[in-house]
């Protein structure tokens, strides 16, 4: 029974807490944090970078909460800035184009539902897909979400240095579950190819990388 109680103390909680951060951010109030979200912490982490930055376009890998809420965040200060997902499950991209939707944030946010592809030694995005969708666009802020680690050892690791050619000498790239034994392995691979990085400590780890090496 006090095990019960304690679980309700901490559900309680952490529904305060996630109403405080949305209303502290003027950002949707009834919006709700899917059950694979980024905890507050990060989305902190993230949108002072974005306050600094400024940037003109974010390249966001895996939808969801995210999604809607650095749209909705770029909504507040410039009609200039967008962003760009990829999700490779096609139910969960409707269910979080529903959301950006709802929230009139098509202006901000443009949401393709790329599919994951088996390649030699991996699976990761349909790369043609994104190279078509991107063009010749320039990414500000990279935000490594997905795939899932489930998917196959070191899942993320093909984002780089896929995206490097579309990075700018400014740019700077997020890595979240950076905590997990896979990312750890990412890290130090990825390290290479910027001039630092470093480790939030949030619930599970959140890696900023700067200043890619070929600019």
């Amino acid at each position: 029974m006090e095990l019960r109680g304690f679980g309700l103390v901490r559900r309680i909680y952490n529904f305060l807490r996630w109403k405080g951060f949305l209303f502290r951010n003027r950002l949707p109030i009834d919006l709700k944090r899917s059950t694979w979200s980024m905890d507050i912490q990060d989305f902190e982490s993230i949108f002072k970078i974005i306050k600094k930055r400024r940037p003109q376009l974010i390249l966001e890998l895996g939808a969801g909460t995210s999604t809607v809420l650095i749209a909705s965040k770029l909504s507040k200060f410039s009609q200039s800035s967008s962003m760009i997902s990829f999700e490779g499950e096609s139910k969960w991209a409707e269910v979080v184009q529903e959301m950006l939707d709802k929230y009139n944030l098509r202006r901000w946010a443009s949401l393709y539902h790329v599919p994951y592809q088996k390649y030699s030694d991996h699976i990761w995005f349909e790369s043609q897909r994104i190279k078509e969708i991107l063009g010749s666009k320039k990414i500000d802020i990279l935000i490594v979400d997905a795939p899932p680690g489930g998917l196959c050892p070191h899942s993320r690791k093909p984002a780089i240095p896929f995206f490097l050619d579309y990075l700018n000498k400014y740019s700077i790239v997020l890595l979240h579950d950076a905590k997990r034994p896979d990312e750890r392995r990412i890290i130090q691979e990825w390290s290479k190819y910027f001039q630092e990085y470093q480790i939030v400590d949030t619930p599970c780890g959140l890696a900023i990388f700067r200043f890619p090496k070929h600019n």
